[in-house]
């Protein structure tokens, strides 16, 4: 019964996927690709690019946090596009198939979970502070990470916290940021999850040892590959703010967006307060990491943007949507 449906979830993402694509493209040259593929193509041909000052930089270290992912182009079998629509449709696919089950989770029926999966695929981005989205249509390592972190929170949900921390380790190998804050909203989630706290405190810090274990060796390592650079920081926080503004800084968001995501927090977490206490920490730690990110930007401006809290708040949008059209499917079956 288990392999029907698995089989039935795999065609609606197949379905969701190209319907998707057909809208939105896959893009394989755009967006952080433009420093991927320099990348690739100087390490043909070492003298290509002699001076991008941002490709010489990272040529010069033994790793860095796109290492990962550039192993896997440049060792594949095939060229640079046909990997990356490769990568693309396997990792959309599982962050798709992840999405519509987690709405099932919830919502208990699969064609209504297959809607919202596709609604919030294309309009998450309208319904979040920093206009981020969960789904994007390039092959880049944040969101290779984001689907595997999908799929460890759905893989959550079934109780199966050390099966969900190697998920997380994992994705945190393909990109650092996104994997540690995954960490952090898995320790969220089980710290308050129903049950004694004394019992989930012990139970993180066992589980814990598995993430560390293998991501200090990897950030240690990131570091010590890493090198000191001559850059006004300031200046730098500056560019970002006038090219990328409402990605790192909440003031830059419209009414309207506040409005949204304040709704969807709020009727969340009122709805998983009764349902799912660890989604409801989840969601709460969420928002207070948002007011400590932006109480940090004001503090120590230039020196603190680099956290981006508010693009990683995009892992929890799933949940804010789940819960809220839960809540809204439960009024309107009252009323009809």
């Amino acid at each position: 019964m288990d392999g029907i449906r698995n089989y039935r979830v795999l065609l609606w993402s197949t379905l969701v996927l190209f319907i998707l694509c057909l809208f939105k493209g896959i893009n394989i040259s755009g967006e952080d690709m433009v420093e991927v593929i320099p990348y690739l193509l100087k390490w043909e041909d070492p003298t290509l690019y002699s001076k991008d000052f941002y490709l010489n930089y990272v040529w010069d270290l033994k790793f860095f946090e796109r290492s990962t992912l550039l192993y896997i182009f440049h060792y594949s079998p095939f060229s640079i596009e046909i990997t990356s629509y490769f990568l693309f449709i396997f990792f959309a696919l599982l962050m798709i198939s992840s999405m519509i089950l987690i709405f099932n989770y919830f919502l208990e029926s699969i064609r209504i979970s297959v809607v919202f999966t596709l609604l919030y695929c294309s309009f998450s981005h309208l319904t979040s502070i920093g206009m981020n989205e969960l789904y994007n249509n390039v092959p880049v390592s944040s969101f290779f990470s984001f689907s595997i972190l999908t799929f460890a929170f759905y893989v959550i949900l079934l109780q199966r916290y050390i099966i969900a921390i190697i998920l997380i380790t994992l994705a945190a190998y393909i990109h650092p940021v996104c994997g540690m804050h995954g960490y952090i909203y898995y320790s969220l989630y089980m710290l308050f999850k129903e049950g004694n706290i004394r019992n989930n405190i012990r139970k993180l810090i066992k589980l814990s040892t598995i993430f560390f274990l293998f991501f200090i060796p990897y950030v240690y390592f990131l570091l010590r590959s890493s090198k000191p650079i001559n850059i006004n920081s300031t200046l730098v926080a500056q560019i970002l703010e006038f090219r990328i503004g409402h990605h790192f800084y909440p003031q830059y968001q419209g009414a309207i967006h506040w409005f949204i995501f304040i709704l969807l927090c709020t009727i969340s977490i009122a709805y998983f307060r009764k349902y799912n206490r660890g989604i409801m920490g989840v969601i709460t730690g969420g928002l207070g990491l948002i007011i400590l990110y932006s109480l940090g930007l004001t503090i120590f401006l230039s020196n603190f943007d680099q956290f981006s809290i508010i693009n990683q708040f995009s892992l929890v949008g799933i949940f804010l949507h789940s819960g809220s059209s839960r809540d809204y499917l439960e009024i309107y079956s009252k009323q009809f």
